[in-house]
């Protein structure tokens, strides 16, 4: 969608075939921004639902409108059809009421937790919310604010040392 952010990695959906960004950018066409965008097709079949997981519940009541192909980090709450959403899973942008594996209804009563000690591998230029876990250097760190993916180590005041 131009004029929205697409950080590092995002995948979208245009013309009927799938790109992903391989820079942030600000919403440049795919087809005409190669710089920015390559074409991406799903080399595996998706990984087998794990057992279900109590949604993770984000640090307020805040939340934005769903948008498609937007990357959303595990944890960020949309709105969509008039209902909350939480990702369970990060994901680029599925629907929360066809896919759920990756989002689970939510409402600011749901008391679950993340796990602990659940975590990705962090990426430069990949958008992270607040709560996020994230693996670098072997360490496990967690954003205290949202950030465009700046690095754990050095972005202290976004970052902070976390253990299980």
């Amino acid at each position: 969608m131009q004029g929205t952010y697409y950080a590092a990695g995002s995948v979208v959906s245009y013309g009927g075939s799938l790109y992903i960004a391989k820079y942030a950018n600000p919403g440049y066409n795919p087809t005409i921004s190669t710089y920015y965008w390559t074409r991406y097709t799903c080399a595996t079949a998706p990984a087998p639902a794990p057992a279900p997981a109590p949604a993770p519940a984000p640090a307020s009541c805040t939340s934005t409108a769903w948008v498609q192909g937007k990357y959303y980090a595990r944890g960020s709450v949309v709105s969509y059809g008039g209902k909350l959403y939480v990702a369970k899973y990060a994901n680029p942008g599925y629907n929360p009421t066809i896919s759920t594996y990756y989002w689970a209804p939510y409402s600011c009563s749901t008391t679950s937790v993340l796990p602990s000690c659940a975590s990705t591998v962090w990426v430069q230029g990949q958008y992270y919310v607040a709560g996020s876990v994230v693996s670098y250097g072997g360490k496990l760190y967690v954003a205290k604010y949202a950030n465009p993916g700046y690095n754990p180590t050095i972005s202290t005041y976004y970052w902070a040392p976390k253990t299980c």
